[in-house]
């Protein structure tokens, strides 16, 4: 297998060596602007004496078209926010199946026929919303379907982490998420929440957030929403910040019957009636070896994804519409 990345930080790092455990003999490509060479670890620590040139064996390009040309069977795209779309758009065109990390672009323009155009090819697309891999998370999906609950009333949850300090080895000002000029942002750079509201519930209709730029740290973006959606004749809550540390990640569902109550840092779950779950000897990078089988195993099997551009489109319809209400300060009915 021959493999083209797009962007080597973190996050393309982490994607790298789950790759090369998933099927050790790729052959491994990048185009990566700022070029980095060190290593960077799956818990963000840098190591510069590493090379990762040389320890994965990795043939660079000076351009993205150059790489294609060198026939890979798959892309991983984990560049800035802002590239994704001209990237996977390109990929599509040339019909490579190809991996996005969240979110999918920073705007819906041209997207439908980006979709349409996939679609049609039956091409093998993904994006990194990999929290749908995470046990907490398929638990409540479980609990949900099979109405444990009973009738679902209305859903709360919060994301809420210390921005300067999601990478260790750089000035938070020069991160992407801070830029909006690379579609930073809380609202787009905790998407994953917004997946998960629609993979638990379902899409949302209509929004209206509220807060902006409230902090005092040097970005140009949101840091701080809190955010009300309409589903059905239930309601759904979001509060979303880059300012809490030490960081929260937890939701409540109400129902008829009882309620539930999840953490993602603890890895818990507590109903009302009494229950409790753990997990506590979950290993965090199972759910990015999780996501990346299911690629690969779609791609052998000629078909979409379980999180194809099309599902993952949805939560970017929704980022869009609650900005445009936070900007606007008012209820915005979302078409997806």
């Amino acid at each position: 297998m021959k493999l083209l990345f797009v962007g080597l930080g973190g996050v393309g790092q982490r994607h790298l060596r789950n790759c090369l455990s998933l099927n050790p003999c790729a052959e491994i490509h990048s185009f990566r602007e700022r070029g980095l060479t060190f290593e960077i670890s799956n818990d963000l620590q840098t190591d510069t004496t590493t090379n990762i040139d040389e320890k994965y064996d990795i043939t660079n390009h000076t351009t993205f078209m150059s790489g294609i040309s060198a026939s890979p069977d798959a892309v991983i795209i984990s560049n800035p926010s802002s590239m994704h779309f001209e990237i996977f758009s390109k990929c599509i065109e040339n019909k490579i199946p190809c991996f996005i990390e969240k979110p999918l672009a920073v705007s819906t323009d041209g997207l439908p026929e980006i979709l349409s155009m996939a679609q049609e090819s039956n091409l093998t697309t993904m994006v990194g919303f990999q929290l749908r891999f995470n046990p907490v998370i398929k638990e409540l999906k479980r609990i949900i379907n099979d109405k444990e609950l009973g009738k679902i009333l209305s859903f709360r949850a919060e994301v809420c982490e210390y921005m300067p300090g999601f990478h260790p080895y750089e000035d938070y000002r020069n991160l992407y998420c801070s830029k909006k000029e690379l579609g930073g942002g809380v609202v787009l750079t905790q998407i994953h929440e917004l997946d998960l509201i629609i993979y638990l519930f379902g899409t949302p209709e209509k929004v209206m957030a509220y807060g902006g730029k409230l902090s005092s740290l040097d970005i140009d973006v949101e840091d701080s929403v809190d955010i009300l959606m309409q589903k059905d004749d239930f309601s759904l809550s979001l509060r979303m910040d880059y300012l809490q540390n030490p960081r929260r990640r937890s939701g409540v569902i109400y129902g008829e019957n009882d309620w539930v109550e999840y953490d993602l840092v603890n890895l818990s779950i507590e109903f009302g009636s009494g229950k409790k779950l753990r997990w506590d000897d979950f290993d965090r990078n199972n759910m990015f070896i999780d996501e990346m089988k299911d690629f690969f195993k779609s791609m052998e099997e000629n078909r979409e994804s379980s999180i194809s551009i099309q599902e993952g489109s949805k939560s970017l319809y929704l980022a869009e519409g609650i900005l445009k209400s936070l900007n606007n300060k008012e209820e915005v009915e979302i078409e997806y």
